[in-house]
């Protein structure tokens, strides 16, 4: 998945890259996001912990259907 997010006047100020893949033992995963050299820390740190929220949640998920 690829996704960009614009500013109120339109300008783009970051972009994603999401890949997932199936494999044999679970899945492989990329997240990426891209901010400009100025932006100020908060958006990095934000974004980090989004994704350390949406890791727990996806472990957790997984480890609910293999004790099924």
């Amino acid at each position: 998945m690829t996704g960009a997010a614009t500013l109120e006047d339109g300008s783009v100020f970051t972009y994603v890259l999401q890949e997932y893949k199936d494999t044999d033992e679970g899945m492989n995963v990329s997240l990426r996001i891209w901010y400009p050299a100025a932006a100020p820390a908060a958006y990095t740190e934000e974004h980090a912990y989004h994704y350390a929220v949406e890791f727990r949640n996806g472990a957790r998920l997984a480890a609910a259907r293999l004790h099924r």
